[in-house]
């Protein structure tokens, strides 16, 4: 998309016809929006005899907002609240690995492992400014992290796109389809290690690196 890109690679992705979820996959999953202010659904009216007839409105969220009552048809407790949010099916990068399972018995109830994985979304970026672009590519935002088309045969992404690390969140593996592609082996450490500096804000040997392959651009 910019001439002044050079690929860090020969390929970016690999077909891979296992849909495992491991790090690197490609997939679609409902991403929600991490936006400015939270709504939440606030109890309206209840019936006492039948739990599936509470109404409710969406009210914006406060800190130290109460359900009340409790609402036990979702589980809602009394000092909790649902979160009403946008949020959209689209691709994103697998980037955790599921957690070790376990199990606790201990207290009133038994707690245990979600088999979830980290997802980093990824978002179009032909729709930016040149300018920004270029500075995604050159590595000037600790957040993101530029990936082009996937030109192999009915590859995804089939656009360019940038990984989002502060919209990264959690989703259960049932929410997530797995395509047949996952990102090289290099890719996939220069990604991880431009999110280990994302997260420590201090670069590793990988991510100083990344800053030295492009010289800054100016603004613009």
């Amino acid at each position: 998309m910019s001439s002044v890109f050079e690929p860090l690679v020969g390929s970016y992705y690999i077909a891979d016809v296992d849909s495992s979820l491991r790090p690197g996959r490609i997939c679609w999953a409902p991403i929600t929006y991490v936006e400015n202010d939270y709504q939440v659904a606030e109890v309206a009216g209840t019936v006492p005899s039948d739990d599936n007839a509470t109404t409710y409105q969406v009210v914006r969220y406060t800190k130290g907002h109460r359900s009340n009552p409790p609402v036990f048809g979702p589980r809602l407790r009394a000092t909790e609240a649902m979160r009403v949010a946008r949020m959209k099916y689209r691709p994103a990068v697998v980037l955790s690995a599921r957690a070790d399972p376990w199990r606790d018995r201990g207290g009133s109830v038994t707690r245990r492992s979600t088999k979830s994985r980290l997802l980093v979304p990824l978002y179009t970026i032909e729709q930016y400014s040149p300018g920004f672009i270029s500075r995604v590519q050159r590595f000037e935002y600790n957040s993101h992290f530029y990936l082009p088309a996937n030109t192999l045969p009915n590859g995804t992404p089939d656009r360019d796109v940038f990984m989002r690390f502060e919209e990264a969140g959690s989703v259960h593996e049932l929410m997530i389809g797995a395509s047949k592609f996952r990102l090289d082996e290099d890719v996939l450490e220069y990604v991880q290690a431009w999110f280990d500096y994302y997260l420590k804000s201090e670069h590793n040997e990988v991510s100083h690196l990344l800053t030295q392959y492009y010289e800054p651009v100016e603004s613009s």
